[in-house]
């Protein structure tokens, strides 16, 4: 019987009001400003063109707030062309040439839909005009083919509504009104689908773990068909629907292991052929062009680097041309004109957050646009490798190894790192500032896809189920003892640090290995399996049928959940745990905290403890970057006996950075 079932209100109570979290000052540690650093958001982001291609628009950050920024190539200017100094656009959509829709986001989490129009003499910007349109709100599609039309979707109560509105009309209430809703009479859909006159033709719901359900409309004078009912854990997620044929192209993996891009024809209901398919890996996602009539790129997974599937010409030779021209393989067209006269592309990679670049088709001409990040060139990142290693039944597991820039001088401490979830998450070798953090103070970072990942087919996600604390763990073990085994880190020098199940993993391999380990610490970590099934924020019909299916049912299975919750293993920890959690956090609930603080103290435990009263599962507040992760170093150079942070700069030569005679000065 779980022995907090009844005293959870108890524990909340004492620890709330008797016990303060100590919350030790490192605002002037090294690691904290190096923190502040590297978790810094881009300063450039959600850059896009006008259909012709003439004007280029981005959001830059600001000290407080941002600002939507114009670039009118015709004239070289640049222009600011709205202050936001709440920082409420979190994205917008240019409809024409000269008119765009923002999408904006209130504190209360709340949508709204603005339309700005940019009025221009000899090609100069001579004045702005802005406008509401609609509130809570989102752009469904642009319609490229419709002259001043766009899709919208309102939230209104538990459903959401779709119209077809045109902005050049003086009255936007009057196209709200009920029989101007395009889904009045439609299924309850999620998501929707329409053609190039932007009727809709298409709409699907995907629940979290639950069945996918897609409807079908042959015109607008026929009702809504159900042309497809998913089966439990099977993937069909349309993409694009061709008006002439009738067709759907689709990303699914029914009756087979991996994510493929198919044709489905509605009429037979059935597959009709399969338009690409990457051997191994799974097709994570698609991008359109922006006529929306046709796939710009597939993107998939392959040894930790993110790779793009070019379905046009333009964009595979594009593509590789600036491969080859700027010599790296991380290089990718993103986005471009509607007459593809402009076309945006990024250059990134496990060390590089970002670089815009904007090319002239017409002048063939490459420019770089802007360096989402150009204060981290004054660190040295670590390199990313994959590692491959075999778990106790003899599965692969792909993991990513990032080394930091001193490795050749010293062996690095190492930080094994698992992902949450965890069952289709992944981790991959793409920049990741938590990441780079660590390796940029000289340790080494080792992120394993243990069974259950994403990227990797059904089979080996599906060889995830219920194995929390058992096999995953196996999985996480081996890649440890693989990178020790090829020399690469310390092996007498290795931690475990994670967030959510990744939490929970550090916890529990510490447990498991504490020879392997020499201390754990978990953000927002499960701690006590059955919790999870009382948090009535997340547990929908759908969600507790999957969570008991792939985890575990409480009601039958109570003892081996049990067997396998850090909270009820305490008195086996021999190694020194740091338990952080946000106050907010309604995916795992403060308790989980609170019983593991308890049982920690009951034993007697090392242990250090930090609550962010301000922050949910995850993070929300860059101050809480800061504070966890200048904490953290404190933790690991503490229990790993290292020297006191340095960040590795780019000015720093081999002869400046802490030597293997400065480590051992510390035994």
């Amino acid at each position: 019987m779980n022995k907090f079932a009844s005293f959870g209100i108890f524990i909340f109570l004492v620890f709330s009001s008797a016990f303060k979290i100590a919350r030790a000052d490192h605002i002037d540690s090294t690691a904290y400003q190096h923190a502040k650093d590297i978790f810094q958001s881009s300063l450039y982001y959600s850059i896009d063109s006008n259909p012709e291609g003439s004007l280029i628009t981005y959001l830059e950050r600001l000290e407080e707030g941002q600002r939507l920024m114009l670039l009118n190539l015709q004239e070289d200017s640049l222009q600011i062309l709205l202050n936001d100094q709440a920082a409420e656009i979190n994205h917008y959509n240019w409809i024409d040439n000269d008119t765009i829709v923002i999408n904006r986001t209130n504190s209360n989490f709340q949508q709204s839909l603005s339309q700005l129009s940019l009025n221009f003499i000899d090609n100069q910007l001579s004045n702005i005009y802005q406008r509401p349109l609609i509130d809570n709100a989102i752009v469904v599609d642009t319609l490229p083919y419709r002259e001043d039309r766009v899709l919208v979707k309102q939230f209104l109560e538990k459903k959401s509504y779709l119209y077809n509105l045109n902005l050049s009309a003086r009255n936007i209430s009057g196209q709200l009104r009920n029989r101007y809703k395009l889904n009045r009479l439609a299924p309850n859909a999620e998501h929707w689908l329409s053609d190039t006159s932007g009727k809709l033709r298409i709409g699907f719901s995907s629940p979290r773990h639950g069945a996918t359900m897609v409807w079908f409309r042959p015109d607008e004078s026929k009702r809504w068909e159900l042309i497809w009912k998913g089966r439990k854990h099977s993937t069909f997620r349309p993409i694009l629907f061709d008006d002439d044929k009738d067709q759907l192209m689709v990303l699914s993996n029914h009756e087979r292991d991996f994510v493929e891009l198919l044709n489905f024809d509605i009429a037979s209901q059935s597959f009709t052929e399969v338009l690409l398919k990457i051997p191994g890996y799974d097709i994570e996602s698609v991008e359109l062009n922006k006529k929306r009539d046709s796939i710009l790129f597939a993107s998939y997974t392959q040894d930790g680097n993110h790779r793009r599937h070019y379905m046009n010409e333009l964009g595979d030779f594009l593509s590789e041309s600036l491969k080859r021209d700027l010599n790296t393989p991380n290089i990718w067209v993103v986005d471009s004109s509607l007459n593809d006269k402009i076309v945006i592309a990024l250059k990134r990679d496990g060390k590089n957050p970002g670089i815009f670049y904007l090319f002239d088709t017409r002048k063939w001409e490459l420019t770089e646009f802007a360096d989402t990040q150009p204060w981290l060139s004054q660190f040295q990142l670590g390199d990313t490798q994959a590692i491959s290693s075999n778990s106790s039944d003899g599965l692969t597991i792909e993991s990513y190894l990032t080394l930091p820039a001193n490795y050749k001088e010293v062996k690095a401490p190492l930080i094994v790192m698992p992902h949450g979830g965890p069952i289709s998450v992944r981790s991959s070798a793409d920049y990741d500032p938590h990441v780079q953090f660590l390796a940029s103070l000289g340790y080494a970072v080792l992120r394993p896809n243990f069974r259950g990942s994403s990227g990797y087919g059904r089979k080996f996600i599906e060889a995830g189920k219920q194995q929390w604390g058992k096999l995953i763990e196996d999985d996480i073990e081996s890649a440890v003892r693989e990178v020790i085994h090829q020399g690469l880190v310390d092996g007498d020098k290795v931690c475990i640090y994670g967030s959510s199940y990744g939490g929970y993993s550090a916890l529990m391999s510490a447990i498991r290995s504490p020879e392997l380990f020499k201390c754990a610490a978990s953000y927002v970590g499960v701690t006590d399996i059955s919790l999870m099934y009382n948090n009535d924020a997340n547990n929908s019909e759908s969600i507790l049928k999957w969570r008991k299916d792939f985890v575990g049912d409480p009601q039958q299975q109570q003892e081996e959940l049990a067997k396998h919750s850090p909270v009820y293993l305490a008195e086996k920890l021999q190694v020194p745990v740091f338990l952080a959690q946000g106050e907010l956090d309604r995916v795992v609930d403060k308790e989980h905290f609170y019983r593991m603080r308890y049982v920690l103290e009951e034993h007697g435990k090392e242990a250090q403890y930090l609550l962010l009263p301000e922050e949910v599962h995850g993070f929300s507040r860059l101050q809480s970057y800061y504070e966890l992760y200048s904490q953290l170093d404190s933790f690991f150079r503490k229990h790993l006996n290292l020297p006191a942070a340095n960040p590795l700069t780019a000015e720093q030569k081999p002869d400046d950075q802490p030597s293997a005679e400065d480590y051992e000065s510390l035994n």
